[in-house]
């Protein structure tokens, strides 16, 4: 086995793995206390919407210029300059705070600014090495740093306060330690891999046309993560602010669910890049529509099923979870977060297209468009009609439905190709077959035997798929084992 297929590898088991604890802790820790739990990870989602403006595209930079920085020998040098960028624009932003820290005043943010301000220093350090060891081309123990470590320390914060009584203080102290700990971790590993020395000697600088292209390349990355972030993490923190933060746990149990259903699609986005570079580079637009319609369908099928599997066994689940009498009232929110995705997954080769094509700019345009709409919106079914986090819930699957549809229409226009086929009919018809089944089968007593649903989900997509056939079963599970 090659050295980058068993980094894939581990890279999976690690990615699954890490999953499951974060579900596992989503399903039986935090309705232990919903309040603290959706504090922990709203302190988290407010770094995950800072940490772009003090990372600035330099992780992206890192690995787009890595093979030119390699032949000059400057790619430490690079290293080291976008550490100390992190460095002194996290103290920017820390000092903008301090000087305009009476706007914050009435906001849920100012109460654990500085912790956040923590989470976000070594939250891009992580990126910085992480892109640094997948140009050493080892991903696998980065993945541990990264995915478990963070889950790792909300799950102990979290332990601390509701088992120990230790004050919420020392926990977001302890939150913040883990994601020191990630980044000193990745730095140790990156270091044992290839030793970089602090240096404040940065000749790459002094090639003004590189530098050009440098600093021009970064903003557009910057942009991007702006845009990514601010369009798919704002969700918790305008929850937080404008709700509380129990609504912010209760609405990251959905999200948590529902992450089993996107876990496929990144193995086949990956495997799939290179070929869709090459057809486009080749003009190969017939082979292009082939793969895009039949990767399309095979995952459009397989998160149908595990998206209605899960809400099959979601009314069970809750009935014998604690304290989730509000997870039962909200559970419209699943649905509508489970639609979104999967309208998403069945379009979502549309990046992918846009990015390896000469429209490649596009994909910015878009996402702050996205963006946009998507505040927008959350901000109007929050502070207009005062719909709570099913709201939210809507305002996603609103913005994520035009975002896809204007992609998809721009790649129709532009190539003549579209995911849709007469398989979609089939597949559809599971999915109300199997809702429709889920309703009004019988319900026993004791709530665990409940679960029978979720297999009577599974006979209804093989005997329908064995009636119309849409794709054979090694087809639908071959994205499960994907290799990234």
């Amino acid at each position: 086995m090659s050295l980058l297929a068993r980094q894939s590898l581990k890279f999976s088991i690690i990615s699954y793995f890490s999953f499951v604890v974060g579900t596992l802790a989503n399903i039986i820790l935090y309705p232990l206390d919903w309040t603290f739990a959706g504090k922990l990870q709203s302190v988290v989602a407010y770094a995950e919407l800072i940490y772009p403006f003090v990372l600035l595209g330099l992780s992206a930079s890192l690995v787009k210029f890595y093979p030119l920085l390699k032949e000059r020998n400057q790619q430490k040098s690079y290293f080291n300059f976008s550490f100390l960028m992190v460095t002194l624009c996290t103290f920017l932003v820390v000092l903008g705070y301090v000087v305009f820290q009476k706007q914050f005043e009435t906001s849920q943010f100012a109460e654990s600014a500085y912790f956040i301000f923590a989470i976000v220093l070594f939250y891009a350090f992580n990126e910085l090495f992480t892109k640094q060891s997948a140009n050493l081309e080892r991903i696998a123990i980065p993945s541990v740093f990264n995915g478990l470590f963070p889950r790792l320390g909300i799950i102990t914060a979290f332990c601390l306060y509701f088992f120990a009584k230790v004050s919420p203080l020392v926990c977001l102290t302890v939150l913040s330690g883990a994601y020191m700990l990630s980044f000193l971790g990745n730095a140790f590993y990156v270091n044992r891999l290839d030793t970089i020395k602090p240096s404040f000697s940065f000749p790459f600088l002094e090639d003004k046309v590189f530098r050009k292209e440098l600093f021009q390349y970064s903003l557009f990355a910057f942009l991007v993560n702006v845009g990514y972030a601010w369009s798919y993490r704002i969700d918790k923190a305008l929850i937080n602010e404008y709700i509380d933060s129990q609504s912010v746990a209760l609405y990251g149990t959905f999200l948590a669910m529902l992450t089993a259903i996107n876990i496929p699609t990144n193995g086949v986005y990956a495997i799939s890049s290179p070929l869709i570079s090459k057809y486009l580079n080749n003009n190969d637009i017939s082979a292009l529509q082939k793969m895009y319609q039949e990767n399309s369908l095979r995952l459009f099928i397989l998160g149908s099923l595990l998206f209605c599997m899960i809400g099959a066994g979601a009314v069970p689940l809750f009935s014998i979870m604690k304290n989730s009498e509000k997870l039962l009232e909200s559970q419209s929110i699943l649905y509508i977060l489970g639609f979104s995705t999967l309208f998403d997954i069945a379009t979502g080769f549309n990046s992918v297209v846009i990015s390896f094509s000469k429209y490649y700019k596009i994909n910015l345009l878009m996402l702050l468009v996205l963006m946009v709409l998507t505040i927008v919106c959350n901000l109007l079914f929050l502070r207009v009609f005062d719909m709570g986090i099913t709201g939210v819930a809507w305002a996603t699957f609103i913005s994520m439905f035009v975002f896809n549809i204007v992609k998809s229409i721009f790649i129709y226009k532009k190539f003549k190709i579209q995911p849709f086929t007469k398989e979609y009919i089939a597949v559809s018809l599971m999915i109300i077959t199997s809702l429709l089944a889920v309703y009004y089968l019988p319900n026993f007593k004791f709530m665990i035997l409940n679960f029978y649903k979720s297999g009577v989900v599974l006979l209804i997509f093989i005997a329908i798929n064995a009636v119309m056939p849409v794709v054979s079963v090694k087809e639908i599970l071959k994205p499960l084992f994907k290799k990234k």
